[in-house]
């Protein structure tokens, strides 16, 4: 078992189990995965598919706390650069329409 304490608590906690899951829908099918059903991607989280990246236990199984961040890091990085090459979104039809406001300014 390993004891856990809780600060300010007085209370420790022996854990015996810890339990990580994933929950995988219809639109993560047809993803490249592994002999261990996680996610293939490359070093900065691109998947098989273009524009989805993937990260944390689903591509690296169960990992410290330390490298789920650092791997993590560099996949919201690339995913910065991926989103800064597409293409500029299209002008706000609604953005010139005016709403009504209440007198306490909601």
């Amino acid at each position: 078992m390993l004891p856990s304490t809780r600060r300010n608590t007085g209370m420790t906690l022996r854990i015996s189990t810890i339990r990580i899951s994933t929950i995988i829908t219809e639109s993560t099918s047809g993803l490249e995965t592994n002999e261990r059903g996680l996610f293939v991607t490359d070093e900065v989280g691109h998947t098989s598919r273009p524009g989805l990246f993937a990260s944390g236990d689903a591509v690296k199984g169960a990992r410290t706390v330390v490298e789920a961040v650092a791997y993590s890091k560099k996949v919201a990085e690339a995913m910065h650069e991926y989103m800064q090459t597409l293409p500029p979104d299209l002008p706000d039809e609604y953005a010139n329409v005016p709403v009504a406001q209440n007198d306490d300014g909601n």
